[in-house]
Formats: structure tokens, sequence, C-alpha cells
């Protein structure tokens, strides 16, 4: 099971933009609590709750098309600079579901 929340989390936990104050990354292309809440709520999943993470992801993959992807992600750095893409999310989902 993984708890879902809506702000910055235990990936976050060690990144050199994360301070006391919060990222020093919010502002571009919106917030991690933004991007959180709002794939929180593509998914169908609240914010703060607990779910199982394969039904959790199936149910993600499902709702993610290229369009969300792109509203969602596309003032991301990482996507900006081809590290990230609807592809690359999608091969990597079914990778984790495959297994």
């Amino acid at each position: 099971a993984v708890r879902f929340v809506c702000s910055g989390d235990m990936i976050c936990q060690h990144c050199p933009n994360r301070t006391a104050d919060g990222c020093l990354l919010d502002g571009c292309g919106g917030t991690v609590a933004q991007k959180d809440s709002e794939v929180c709520r593509l998914s169908e999943i609240e914010c703060h709750s607990v779910e199982n993470y394969r039904s959790a992801l199936t149910r993600l993959r499902s709702k993610m098309d290229k369009k969300a992807f792109d509203i969602l992600c596309s003032e991301c750095r990482w996507a900006k600079l081809g590290l990230c893409s609807f592809e690359k999310w999608r091969e990597g989902v079914d990778g984790l579901l495959s297994s």
C-alpha cells in the first residue's frame, strides 16, 4: 500500500531544491502540491488516502493520456530536456505493471 500526499514527500526529501519553505522550483510550471493534486484528481484518488499501489497505477494509466500528461508536465525541465515524455512515462508504467 502507498499513501498519496499532495506535497513534497520522501521522493523529494534529498532534493537540493527542497528547502524549509518548500520547493525552489515551485512556480516553474506549477507547484509540487498542484501537480500532485491534479494527478490524484485524474486518478480519482484522494490526497492522503492509502491505496494499493498496483491498482492505483493501473487506474492512473487508464486515465492519463498524452493531453493530460502535456498539461501536467509540459513546463517541467525534465520534459524540456527530453528526459521525460508521455511515451517514456507509459513505457515505465507498463514495465512496472507487467512485473
